[in-house]
């Protein structure tokens, strides 16, 4: 048999492939090199991409996994070939989930969705996941390729943002959040109640500023928000208005937050409504200095007005009256009718002191049957017409559980400068002129100069 050298060899296997190429039209040599240069540059990239890929047969068994299957999965390609795709099914999806993928991809449509599947360890991953049917020239399906991109990252900070959105929904705090321009973007179930606006769907437009008292909105624009700016975070109390045009008083935080270039993206802001605790202050301020029994100013009160009076007149050279009136025989109708009678009593007497006086007046409740009033400019001349003035609304019978009785008054009247320039001067001299003319059965003195009626 005759031998061919290496060079003929070569010669007539180019000569076939140039025959080869001449019998298939216009096909040559370099497209027959490039479509073989091309099938091992796509499966360089499948077996390089980060992507898992995987490819079954129509019934689902994998024929091909890419090595980042086997890096997302644990599964080595050994264990996973001729199995199906159940060997990382998590049992997290029901069962309406996978026959709507089987229905869209045996209907030679692609499908596209999340997976979650479990790796050979046991551990739970999240797979955003691509399957195209492959189909023939006669339509029918042949292959299932799939791509999953490993997404566990990005969903455990989506559980954790709608974690945190679920309880910002459930705080009872407004929780609000605004962009660079002050409008509300986001604003939590307790904020979209209090501003009477729909619990769900979209926000109006509408910014922080709209929804709070003039004085507050100034608060904000001067001082609260630049501060946040410039320090991250400011806090105070201010107010917000609600749905009813009520002020409600608020604890509110104000947090800037700014992007990795330093500019503020959008600002936060949780508001507590404090208007129990501003009514308790109020109640337990309201108690310090009233009498519970009459709600008139207590001691502490009186004591406080007659300073700020004394005052005032010293600066205006200005004249003041002050009363101390002291019921009589009180303790006679404490022993013989009760004590919710006089209580009742006590009441009265207050009611009719402060009808009788003007409003710029004080009455206050200073000892058990012990009034005192002050009466701001008032003279020699006014002093003896505001007495008369009481002594007439106490003249009235008291009309009690069906009967009446009369209540009498001892009245002691000492005027500013007259009388003393200080206040425990006043006080201790006004209450002996009462004495005087409790003693005296004359009904008031003032000071010294036993003037009666």
């Amino acid at each position: 048999m005759k031998k061919h050298s290496k060079r003929e060899r070569l010669l007539k296997e180019v000569d076939l492939i140039e025959e080869s190429s001449v019998q298939a039209g216009q096909k040559g040599i370099e497209p027959i090199w490039r479509d073989e240069k091309e099938g091992k540059i796509l499966s360089s990239v499948v077996e390089q991409t980060a992507d898992s890929v995987v490819i079954t047969d129509p019934a689902g068994r994998i024929e091909y996994v890419n090595p980042a299957f086997e890096k997302q999965t644990g599964f080595s390609k050994q264990e996973a070939v001729g199995k199906t795709p159940r060997l990382v099914k998590s049992g997290k999806q029901d069962a309406a989930f996978y026959k709507q993928l089987w229905d869209t991809i045996r209907a030679g449509r692609v499908f596209r969705g999340v997976l979650i599947n479990r790796r050979r360890d046991g551990s739970i991953y999240y797979e955003e996941k691509t399957i195209t049917p492959l189909i023939n020239a006669e339509g029918a399906i042949v292959r299932y390729v799939s791509t999953g991109k490993d997404i566990t990252p990005r969903m455990r900070l989506e559980e954790e943002r709608m974690r945190l959105v679920a309880t910002l929904e459930e705080t009872t705090d407004l929780v609000a959040i605004t962009n660079a321009d002050g409008e509300i973007v986001y604003l939590n179930k307790t904020g979209r109640t209090l501003l009477g606006l729909q619990s769900d769907g979209p926000l109006p437009v509408i910014k922080l500023s709209d929804v709070v008292p003039e004085w507050t909105r100034t608060l904000l624009i001067g001082e609260a928000i630049p501060s946040a700016i410039r320090h991250g975070s400011w806090s105070g109390e201010t107010a917000l208005i609600d749905r009813s045009g009520r002020e409600v008083p608020v604890s509110q935080v104000i947090l800037a937050h700014r992007t990795s270039g330093g500019e503020v993206e959008f600002l936060s802001t949780i508001a507590r409504d404090i208007s129990d605790r501003k009514m308790q202050t109020a109640n337990l301020e309201y108690l310090a200095t009233h009498d519970p029994l009459t709600n008139l100013p207590n001691r502490t009160l009186f004591l406080d007005r007659l300073n700020h009076t004394l005052l005032a007149a010293q600066r205006e050279k200005g004249s003041f009256g002050l009363l101390i009136i002291d019921l009589d025989r009180f303790k006679e109708i404490n022993d013989s009718l009760g004590h919710p009678v006089g209580d009742a009593v006590l009441q009265e007497v207050g009611v009719r002191l402060k009808r009788a006086l003007r409003d710029s007046d004080t009455v206050a409740r200073i000892g058990g049957d012990e009034f005192a009033v002050i009466l701001p400019n008032v003279n020699r001349e006014g002093g003896p017409a505001a007495i008369r003035k009481i002594r007439t609304a106490l003249e009235e019978p008291f009309v009690l559980d069906g009967g009446s009785l009369f209540v009498y008054a001892s009245v002691g009247m000492v005027l500013f400068p007259e009388h003393g320039k200080e206040a425990l001067t006043l006080i201790r001299r006004a209450d002996e002129a009462m004495y005087r003319a409790k003693q005296s059965g004359s009904g008031y003195e003032i000071d010294s100069s036993l003037q009666k009626k």
